[in-house]
């Protein structure tokens, strides 16, 4: 199906994927953001707990080497306290550290450097009533080793933290600097698009305001044309149709006074009066059908095509029998409808056929279903449904299929008055008319001497 306004739908399309970008950049940048801050407050935490970790071991060597001095207890409780405090940063450090593979590894060092600082503290505590100072000594001095070595890893660590978050600064700053810029720019872009949009958009509501008020206009034509029409058919129904009922009575009356006085000429004369008086009788009658299926809106139901079909050529019993006519049929569908309407529309169909057999010949008459699927192959049919297709064939003597569109046309015929056949140009029109009516489609095929195809399509 082709856009009537693509303008409309592109211009939405890009605002929409304005939009979206748009929402994917600030989720990115709010997220970013958010690491960042994170990564900032995280690393300033290390950084803190190296420090109080370090204070914390200088406050442990304070207090063995008070005890080791002076051998007061009361350093001993301090001494547990400020080990406790020792692991309680440890671990603090453990969880902050945990997903940095490098700072990780030097964490694991300096730990293992921590461990062997307490125990050899806690072995002097131990040493002190060996009166072993020279052991004392070589504990005090890998103890100050061991303190140098946890500042050098702590020292890292804080270093590799600060270049980490001097890295983060640099990042953070870049897209502080681009991403303004960038929301600036798609910024003005959505503005300029929105008001294109609007534009258009305010454009196609004139248009189709313009469009309602000329709608509007004809649509008061159109009542104004159908109520001229309703008037029509009253009076073709009542005043047009009584001067021929006159004519054709006093002609009858007219030839049953007379008809041993006036001469064969007159008789002659007086027959052709009442032959043009009741076909203008049965056109008069044939454009009232007419005019009645465009002018009304009958209710519809589920009908039977079968038995449609079998009261129509119960009509035509008569006529069937004296032309030998082989009529076949397919078992019909049953469709929503009007069953009036089509009983006048199989009505037409049989009428068009008999009266245009090919003379002498018994006219063969053939109608068959399908259930197709809209636009097919071999079906030109609106898309997206099922279709009931009904195709009547005759054997009669066809039409040219150049005129397969003229031959609807009221009052179009494709044969003369002095052709001996007595078509109106009527029936067929009738007939698109009700397909119309029913939401269908009718379509005619012909070939000269080679009869007529009717193929009608109704929604399933």
């Amino acid at each position: 199906m082709k856009l009537k306004f693509p303008y409309l739908y592109i211009s939405f399309i890009v605002s929409l994927a304005i939009l979206v970008i748009l929402s994917f950049l600030f989720h990115k940048r709010l997220n970013s953001h958010l690491r960042y801050t994170s990564q900032f407050k995280d690393s300033y935490t290390i950084i803190m707990e190296l420090k109080d970790l370090g204070q914390h071991l200088a406050m442990l060597e304070s207090h063995s080497r008070a005890f080791l001095l002076s051998k007061d207890s009361s350093f001993l409780p301090l001494f547990e306290a400020e080990r406790d405090s020792v692991y309680t940063h440890i671990d603090s450090l453990k969880t902050l550290i945990a997903d940095n593979s490098d700072q990780m590894r030097r964490f694991l060092l300096m730990r293992s450097i921590i461990n062997s600082q307490v125990s050899m503290y806690s072995r002097s505590i131990s040493l002190v009533d060996m009166e072993d100072p020279e052991a004392l000594n070589v504990i005090i001095q890998r103890s100050n080793s061991l303190m140098k070595a946890f500042n050098d890893e702590s020292l890292q660590i804080q270093r590799a933290e600060l270049h980490q978050r001097d890295e983060m600064l640099k990042t953070k700053e870049f897209y502080e600097d681009f991403y303004p810029n960038f929301f600036n720019t798609i910024s003005i872009w959505a503005g300029v698009v929105t008001l294109i949009s609007f534009f258009f958009i305010h454009r196609e509501v004139r248009m189709r305001t313009r469009y309602q008020a000329e709608l509007e206009k004809r649509l008061q034509e159109l009542n104004r044309s159908n109520s001229e029409l309703r008037q029509f058919a009253y009076i073709a129904s009542h005043d047009l149709q009584e001067p021929l009922r006159k004519i054709r009575t006093f002609s009858d009356k007219l030839v049953y006074k007379h008809q041993h006085e006036i001469d064969s000429e007159t008789k002659a004369v007086l027959g052709k009066i009442e032959s043009s008086a009741q076909r203008m009788q049965e056109l008069i009658h044939d454009m009232l059908n007419f005019t009645s299926l465009v002018t009304k809106d009958d209710e519809k139901s589920e009908v039977d095509l079968n038995k449609v079909v079998t009261d129509v050529l119960e009509e035509f019993a008569d006529q069937s029998r004296q032309m030998h006519a082989v009529i076949k049929w397919d078992t019909l569908p049953e469709i929503n409808g009007n069953q009036d309407q089509l009983y006048l529309l199989f009505k037409s169909l049989f009428d068009n056929a008999f009266k245009f057999a090919k003379p002498g010949e018994s006219p063969v008459i053939k109608i068959s279903y399908k259930l197709v699927e809209g636009n097919s192959d071999e079906d030109d049919v609106p898309k997206g449904k099922n279709y009931h297709r009904i195709v009547m064939e005759d054997k009669g003597i066809g039409f040219n299929n150049e005129f397969a569109e003229k031959i609807f046309m009221i009052f179009q015929r494709l044969h003369t008055q002095q052709s001996g056949y007595r078509g109106k140009g009527i029936g067929l029109a009738i007939a698109q008319r009700i397909v119309t009516n029913h939401s269908g489609i009718i379509m005619a095929r012909g070939m000269i001497n080679d009869g007529a195809t009717f193929i009608m399509y109704f929604p399933a």
